[in-house]
């Protein structure tokens, strides 16, 4: 059964009074816990469908179901409820709060969750222990990537929404990123999804969509591998430590 579920949703924007439509009677379908890469250059919709399953935005036409929730039916609280529960973020253009910093932004999303979650584990994974005292405009580019990514884990999210974030992470970042990632998806039941161009492959991926001009082109599945479901949750981190 589909966790996730587009039916014939199109996405139109109004651009200086010009109707532009990112996505075409989309439909597609990706299952609960599996990791899926959507593919695609740049302005094809992949980021428009992030937004859409996030319910940052509304789909022109067409439904969208979410663990049998219709994101179109959603309003204010409920809205805000279900991003909260539901949705970790992770773009290249971070959501970092600018004036907190790194650890004050982690504790932030820890406190979001009520679940207990292995920060301290991820901190180090992600090569951020030097940095927590530091704020956004302090780091790199690629490191803020990094440091969103734990923002978005520690929150416990159900979906894990990834948008391009290796195009600004240099090779040493990026090898860390893929790595946290491909554990979440081995070990968690998080559903994650990747948006990347057209060139990227991940070995740990269930689906791969391939968009072109608001449009899915292709919808490959790799055959079945063996995976361990045993949860990466631990214990929450001590807050306020430097």
């Amino acid at each position: 059964m589909a966790y996730i579920e587009f039916k014939n949703v199109t996405k139109e924007y109004y651009i200086e009074e010009e109707i532009k439509t990112a996505l075409k009677n989309v439909s597609l379908k990706i299952k609960k816990g599996e990791t899926t890469l959507i593919k695609g250059s740049n302005g094809s919709g992949k980021t428009s469908i992030l937004n859409l399953i996030a319910s940052f935005d509304k789909a022109t036409s067409g439904d969208i179901l979410v663990d049998k929730i219709s994101l179109g039916a959603l309003k204010d609280k409920k809205n805000s409820k279900y991003i909260r529960e539901y949705i970790g973020f992770v773009s290249y253009d971070n959501y970092l709060i600018d004036d907190m910093t790194i650890l004050e932004n982690t504790m932030l999303s820890l406190n979001i969750s009520k679940k207990e979650f292995d920060t301290e584990n991820y901190i180090n994974k992600l090569g951020l222990e030097e940095k927590l005292n530091y704020f956004p405009f302090e780091l790199s580019e690629s490191e803020r990537i990094k440091a969103s990514l734990l923002c978005a884990i520690c929150k416990n999210p159900k979906i894990l929404l990834c948008d391009e974030i290796f195009l600004k992470t240099n090779e040493k970042d990026k090898k860390q990123v893929m790595k946290v990632l491909k554990e979440l998806a081995s070990k968690s039941k998080i559903t994650i999804i990747i948006t990347a161009d057209d060139n990227s492959k991940f070995s740990f991926v269930k689906q791969t969509l391939t968009l072109k001009d608001g449009v899915i082109k292709t919808n490959k599945s790799p055959a079945k591998t063996k995976s361990t479901s045993k949860s990466v949750v631990k214990t929450k981190t001590e807050g306020g430590k430097k």
